[in-house]
């Protein structure tokens, strides 16, 4: 079976994380600067990583604050 290709390792600061992790999804950014921009989208993608492995009740609390934060 074929894996999906990360997307985000189409940008030119990303590599595959050392050490196995690479093969299992995770990705490195090594950056020069950072925009505010590129640092929201960060900030969004560290998020999506600490949902998809912290326990169910914890990623539940992240959003339900995350939302009050924002609206």
């Amino acid at each position: 079976m074929a894996t999906k290709r990360n997307a985000k390792l189409a940008f030119p600061f990303a590599a595959p994380t050392a050490y196995g992790l690479g093969k299992h999804g995770w990705v490195t950014f090594t950056f020069q600067t950072l925009t505010s921009k590129l640092e929201s989208q960060c900030f969004a993608w560290l998020e999506e990583s600490y949902v998809a492995v912290a326990p169910k009740s914890l990623g539940k609390t992240l959003h339900s604050k995350d939302s009050k934060a924002r609206g």
